[in-house]
């Protein structure tokens, strides 16, 4: 049986850069591409609980509901 969870917590945007070689001390490289990705602990406990078989896993959109937004 699913259990339902409410995670509370920070919940933050992750940007990982692409590149071809890790930059050296003091040497600025460009990125060749890049993806935005949701992190923070409370979304990535958030998406743990999900992937064990829970519901109702809404980080965001519960908190909006609750706050009048």
């Amino acid at each position: 049986m699913a259990s339902t969870g409410l995670f509370v917590g920070m919940v933050t945007l992750d940007l990982v850069y692409l590149s071809t070689k890790l930059p050296s001390s003091n040497e600025k490289i460009t990125a060749s591409d890049y993806t935005v990705a949701a992190g923070g602990p409370a979304t990535n406990a958030a998406v743990t609980f999900s992937y064990l078989g829970n519901i109702e896993v809404r980080p965001k959109g519960d908190l909006l509901a609750l706050g009048g937004a």
